[in-house]
């Protein structure tokens, strides 16, 4: 009887021993289990180092403004773009006139020195297109001269062209809407203006 005791006491302890280490962990805090599963990861988290936007200022120009020879440019950066008349405007059967659209061209490049030249011009800032690089812009302004205006009077006038140039950048997401929006306010003023003016001079 008396050997039966110590043997009895170090099964319980063997017993105990099985018991603690078969039992399974605590649960997790639901509150922990949370915050880690929201945790940004390093692949997740913004670079550093990512390449800016390469942004350029958008403005339009305007060249004899309230005359009936006013004219309307778009500048993207340092370009000045902008649809004209071409050496061929008269142009029709049995030697009729016929007068043809306007062809995209490229100005001049928007200097310092072209703008003290160009001083009587109008230049008003209608915001800043936002290319991945100088490529893209190049690109555009490649796209813009290959446009192929409509009639004059079919809305294909100089500021028509504008219009048409901003909504190819908006769809290819280099312009907001704000910049679509603020041109086309310039441009149901201008129409308003020299309205008036062909009216007055009549």
């Amino acid at each position: 009887m008396q050997t039966s005791a110590p043997l009895s006491t170090l099964l319980l302890i063997f017993v105990w021993i099985l018991s603690v280490r078969a039992s399974p962990l605590p649960p997790i805090d639901d509150s922990t289990q949370v915050s880690r599963s929201y945790r940004r990861t390093d692949s997740q988290a913004p670079d550093a180092h990512a390449k800016p936007k390469y942004q350029v200022k958008l403005e339009i120009a305007i060249a004899l403004k309230n005359t009936v020879k006013e004219h309307s440019f778009l500048v993207i950066g340092n370009t000045i773009i902008h649809a004209e008349w071409s050496d061929d405007y008269f142009d029709g059967p049995e030697g009729i006139p016929t007068p043809k659209a306007l062809t995209p061209k490229l100005y001049k490049l928007a200097t310092e020195e072209t703008r003290v030249k160009k001083k009587r011009w109008h230049w008003i800032s209608i915001g800043e297109a936002s290319f991945n690089d100088k490529e893209d812009e190049e690109n555009i302004i490649k796209s813009a001269l290959a446009i192929k205006m409509p009639a004059r009077k079919s809305n294909g006038g100089c500021r028509d062209f504008i219009k048409m140039v901003l909504g190819m950048l908006h769809e290819r997401g280099f312009v907001d809407e704000s910049v679509v929006k603020g041109y086309g306010e310039i441009y149901e003023e201008r129409a308003r203006a020299l309205q008036e003016i062909m009216s007055e001079s009549d």
